[in-house]
């Protein structure tokens, strides 16, 4: 991603600290296995953790397609993936942590079951 990055995925309280270029991204994601994908239903927000992989460029969330998650996003409804990747923890007083967060905010595109 070249320039500004959309509002809804720019990081607000460091700005320095986001990164937004695709080998930072694509390392996060192949370094993590499970994101947490989250969606509106009937106008209320759900999040479910869910496994994912990414293969030749794209993302593949596992679910069964009779589930909640899956029957909504293949109907293309807006969804964001959100996958953290702890670094490690330091367990103290002041509560600090180390950890990397990617959000990511597309529609949803089923596939059929024979690919």
């Amino acid at each position: 991603m070249t320039g500004r990055p959309p509002d809804q995925i720019r990081v607000r309280r460091s700005p320095k600290k986001g990164r937004y270029d695709a080998a930072v991204i694509e390392a996060i994601l192949d370094r993590s296995l499970v994101g947490h994908v989250a969606f509106v239903e009937r106008g209320e927000p759900v999040c479910i953790p869910m496994l994912y992989a990414r293969i030749a460029g794209k993302l593949y969330i596992h679910g069964s397609r009779a589930s909640r998650a899956m029957r909504i996003l293949a109907r293309g409804e807006q969804a964001c993936l959100t996958v953290t990747l702890l670094q490690g923890l330091v367990l103290c007083t002041l509560g600090v942590r180390a950890q990397r967060e990617l959000r990511i905010r597309d529609r949803v595109r089923s596939f059929p079951a024979d690919r």
